[in-house]
């Protein structure tokens, strides 16, 4: 008999039991959220799977309640599951490829970049976008670009992160509840659970096992604060003029400032070449840590703390939005290209 025409519910039975079980100590709800997701990835999300999950619980230790057994089977994203055909987890364990050298910024390459871009100053870059109206809620972005079951992760702090669907963030907002445009962060990644196990074995709703797969990239252009490369990648055209060079590559969606010395540009994630692309950003001076797909960035519309130092902003950036707002300067749906 192929692995093709063996029954799902088998396949499903013979993955989890060669997962092992959860046990209490040693990450035992994140193998849960695991072998709950990888049950209904072979398709089974209704009683059939969660009769698989429940033989699977007893060999736990200790085996979860109902209940919680219950809320780990809802938790699962039906919009991430990617279906799978091999009864074999082993996949999971491939030893990752040779580390490369890391890429560093290249003066003379960013140079190029910016003598070479066909205009001038960043107001001649983003008015090849949508038309923006710089009085909208965060939840007007957020609408544009995720759909309302995904879960995001936003934050008021990096200390504060919550996990909640679309629907569930704006309803807040609707009731009075919350202010989105008092969020400074959020992770650009849909999630896959409303929680994940950290490095440190707590649970939190942003760890790097939560996150779902890439849907955005975000490049951060990271000024020094002195050098040559701070001359080059310090004003926000030359900034514009970088990420418009890189939407060449992969599409544009939106240009955020951060309220701070940089730019942030969200560009659509496709897997292919996506290492080359990430390292070709970085020798034009991205902030290589958001790699990251878990990582905090700004907000669209979000407000960046009173407290936090304004930068000065030189004569040729027309924009002229207040510093401590995370405005979003471009955005074009179907992204710039």
């Amino acid at each position: 008999m192929t692995a093709s025409t063996i029954p799902a519910t088998e396949r499903a039975r013979a993955y989890v039991a060669k997962m092992g079980p959860a046990i209490s100590g040693q990450n035992g709800h994140l193998q849960t959220l695991l072998a709950a997701r990888a049950i209904q990835s072979f398709g089974l999300t209704g009683a059939d799977g969660f009769e698989i999950f429940s033989e699977w619980n007893q060999s736990c230790q200790p085996p979860w309640s109902g209940t919680e057994l219950a809320h780990k089977w809802n938790s699962v994203d039906p919009s991430r599951l990617q279906f799978k055909t091999d009864t074999s987890p082993s996949h999971r364990y491939s030893p990752p490829p040779p580390r490369p050298k890391k890429p560093e910024p290249n003066p003379s390459l960013i140079q190029k970049v910016i003598e070479s871009a066909p205009f001038k100053y960043l107001g001649d870059f983003t008015r090849k976008g949508d038309p923006i109206n710089h009085n909208l809620s965060p939840a007007v972005w957020l609408r544009k670009i995720y759909k309302k079951d995904e879960l995001l992760c936003l934050a008021e702090s990096i200390y504060t992160p919550e996990t909640y669907t679309l629907s569930e963030w704006i309803d807040f907002q609707a009731s009075g509840r919350i202010s989105l445009r008092d969020y400074q962060y959020i992770v650009p990644n849909p999630m896959v659970f409303r929680y994940g196990i950290t490095t440190e074995g707590k649970e939190s709703p942003r760890t790097k096992t939560n996150t779902g797969r890439r849907t955005f990239q975000i490049i951060e252009i990271d000024p020094p604060a002195n050098g040559q490369l701070a001359k080059l990648l310090t004003p926000p055209d030359n900034q514009a003029k970088i990420l418009a060079h890189l939407a060449e590559y992969r599409p544009l969606v939106m240009i955020v400032d951060s309220g701070g010395k940089s730019l942030h540009g969200w560009f659509r994630a496709t897997d292919q070449n996506f290492e080359e692309f990430l390292d070709y950003a970085v020798r034009l001076g991205a902030d290589p840590s958001l790699k990251d797909k878990s990582k905090l960035v700004r907000l669209p519309d979000g407000t960046r703390p009173p407290s936090t130092k304004p930068r000065a902003l030189p004569v040729t950036h027309r924009w002229t939005g207040h510093p401590q707002d995370q405005r979003v300067l471009f955005f074009l749906e179907g992204g710039a290209a």
